[in-house]
């Protein structure tokens, strides 16, 4: 066997209680297996302060405590009294009631704790004013009043009646009834409080004019009337009857234009009350139009002639633009003054294309399509419908192209195709460059059933009509 090796404790340490009453001992660990040794167990005591400390502050009117404390706990001994401060009261102020009856009296407060001690109290008897003080005006018809008043409350005495002013009249007016049986008198106002006496009242009667008054004007069918009108009210007398005027017919006018298969009517209208008052038929004719140029074509602008039938039916067509020219060679137009030379240069090798003339069912989606190519940079592709205008700038490489949905096509429909720059159409050696073309539409009551019945059955496709077809 092997001799256990003992314990290999350190120094002693002293541990103290931090209460009293608990244990203080001293104790040593060994430091190979951490077994420890007490030694020396005693309990401990109080730790007594040297001085005194205040349990409870003393007040003017309570007294306080003191006692000796133990440093270590709550424990205390030799309880000592500390007597009242006593009240510490500034000077004397007199306070006097605003009110008669109330209590004045003098006053003084402890400035430490704030009581307040009031001797000398006394109640305040009235302090009566020395002139009278109206308490009610008089008025026109009723007595006012005066009273002596307190100067610190509402009490008064000798209260006195203030004798009625009575009223004061101005001038008497006369008025004179408006209407026929009202009473016409005479009367005055009181300027002080309105009040109005009426004297010499009397019925009016009728005023009678002198000269007849048209009731009612006669028109063109029916009778009017005249009557003796009172000035005063709505009675007449002495009524009579003006006959009616009859009809004044007026001028000939269409109203409706006879046409190449269809004849017309004009009438004749009564030039004061409008009614027809006799009607005619116009023969069928034939159109005859003569055509004024309504807005002449510019350079760049197409312009408009229109064509007018006697009848009134017109219809327009378009004059084309004239492009620019340039027959002095100054690089001008000679019309406008357009720069041309750099244009038309640009503008040689710009080749436009648009589809031929095309007939499309009535009501087929239809969509178009425009190309161009060799287009300078800084002109663009231009295409006009209706009073639609579609633009498009040209790719890096020069080319353009717009597609345009016409929708369900239901009638002829003309497309111009431009070079624009600027908003103004360009031209070339060959000339201004435009391109038209047209999209119709089969639209005889035969072609509208066909194309009926295709929608119907999904047979009529949409078409796209683009260059070369």
């Amino acid at each position: 066997a092997i001799p256990a090796l003992g314990h290999s404790f350190g120094e002693w340490t002293d541990v103290v209680s931090s209460t009293c009453g608990g244990d203080s001992y001293s104790t040593r660990t060994c430091s190979v297996c951490g077994a420890e040794e007490t030694i020396n167990i005693h309990p401990e005591s109080h730790a007594w302060d040297t001085n005194y400390t205040v349990d409870k502050e003393p007040t003017c009117t309570e007294n306080g405590s003191k006692s000796i404390h133990c440093s270590k706990c709550d424990a205390t001994q030799f309880s000592t009294t500390i007597p009242a401060l006593g009240h510490s009261y500034g000077e004397w102020t007199d306070v006097v009631s605003p009110t008669c009856g109330g209590n004045s009296y003098s006053a003084r407060t402890c400035s430490v704790c704030g009581a307040e001690e009031n001797t000398n109290i006394h109640p305040e008897g009235h302090a009566w004013d020395i002139k009278y003080t109206v308490d009610k005006e008089p008025t026109c018809t009723e007595e006012g009043s005066k009273s002596i008043h307190c100067t610190k409350c509402d009490a008064t005495q000798f209260s006195n009646a203030i004798p009625a002013l009575g009223h004061s009249f101005g001038d008497w007016t006369n008025v004179v009834s408006d209407t026929c049986g009202g009473d016409s008198y005479s009367t005055r106002s009181c300027s002080a409080c309105g009040f109005e006496e009426t004297i010499n009242i009397h019925p009016e009667s009728h005023a009678w004019d002198t000269e007849f008054t048209t009731d009612k004007e006669p028109t063109c069918t029916e009778e009017g009337s005249k009557s003796i009108h009172c000035t005063k009210c709505d009675a007449t007398q002495y009524n009579e009857v003006f006959p009616a005027k009859g009809h004044s017919a007026g001028e000939w006018e269409v109203e409706t234009p006879a046409t190449q298969d269809k004849n017309g009517k004009e009438v004749r209208k009564c030039s004061v009350c409008g009614e027809v008052v006799e009607s005619r038929e116009i023969i069928i004719h034939s159109h005859v139009f003569n055509y004024k140029i309504t807005t002449p074509a510019t350079c760049v602008e197409d312009g408009v002639i229109t064509f007018t039938c006697s009848c009134g039916e017109s219809y327009t067509v378009s004059q084309y633009a004239t492009g620019h020219i340039d027959e002095n060679n100054d690089g001008k137009c000679d019309k406008c003054g357009y720069i041309m030379n750099e244009s038309i240069v640009a503008l040689e090798s710009m080749v436009i294309n648009v589809p031929e003339n095309t007939k499309v069912e009535w009501k087929q989606s239809t969509t178009v399509v425009v190309t161009a190519r060799a287009v300078p940079a800084d002109c663009e592709l231009v295409l006009y419908f209706d009073d639609t205008r579609i633009a498009q700038k040209p790719d890096e490489n020069g080319n353009a192209r717009i597609e345009l949905d016409l929708g369900q096509v239901q009638k002829d429909t003309k497309l111009s195709v431009v070079a624009e720059k600027n908003g103004y159409i360009q031209s070339n050696s060959n000339g201004l460059m435009k391109k038209d073309f047209t999209i119709s539409v089969k639209n005889s009551f035969f072609d509208k059933v066909v194309s009926l019945f295709k929608r119907i059955f999904a047979i009529l496709k949409p078409v796209v009509i683009e260059p070369g077809q």
